[in-house]
């Protein structure tokens, strides 16, 4: 039996309905216009969008992450995004219904911690590798592979008569490079940079030598 929403008239054969309310006039009566504006920051360097303390690839998932968890307090899941069209889940109570919201993306620049690392030349560890041109390539082609993939950098590679310098912003993704490479094995110092919270910082060097 159709129950008539007591706003506008609605039949339930017509709409969906939540709390004994068609779906449009619980949305107009609890869900004001600047709960669907949603500000999003996007680091102007790479792109990526900032989800709570983390910045990741701008999707369709992250995007409804980012808006369910501003949404959420009203009852509002965004379950698909398509067609820059968003199709949200409205829960009350036992009553659930489903819509097509118009929600505006309001995105702010910023500028990530690794973009900024990267422009101020940030490096951790300094891999000198003293070989020929071609080992020097093939060495600097994984350690390149590996730290992108470990979402790190190469801030600078000084190439060399005898071989390269590459610097990277991690030196445990450096440790963890040697690691998964054993037969690559380097000799290791430690070059004092600064103090952090009163404890000295070192800087790892990293030395792999085929020139001899």
């Amino acid at each position: 039996m159709a129950i008539y929403c007591p706003f506008c008239n609605a039949s339930s054969d017509e709409k969906d309905f939540i709390d004994n309310i068609c779906i449009d006039c619980y949305i107009k009566r609890n869900v004001r216009e600047q709960d669907l504006n949603i500000e999003i920051y996007r680091c102007k360097s790479c792109g990526r969008v900032k989800y709570k303390d983390e910045f990741y690839k701008e999707d369709s998932a992250i995007l409804k992450s980012i808006i369910n968890s501003k949404l959420e307090k009203k009852g509002i899941k965004i379950i698909d995004i398509a067609d820059d069209s968003f199709y949200a889940e409205i829960s009350s109570f036992n009553s659930k219904a489903y819509t097509k919201l118009k929600i505006v993306l309001d995105y702010k620049q910023t500028i990530c911690k690794r973009c900024s690392l990267m422009k101020s030349s940030y490096y951790e560890a300094i891999v000198q590798i003293r070989a020929s041109v071609t080992t020097t390539e093939v060495i600097i082609k994984r350690l390149l592979r590996f730290v992108n993939l470990k979402g790190e950098f190469v801030s600078k590679i000084e190439y060399l008569k005898n071989g390269a310098d590459v610097y990277v912003s991690s030196k445990k993704i450096m440790n963890e490079f040697f690691a998964n490479h054993t037969k690559i094995k380097p000799q290791v110092s430690y070059k004092f940079s600064k103090y952090i919270d009163g404890k000295p910082f070192y800087k790892n060097i990293y030395l792999l030598r085929y020139d001899k």
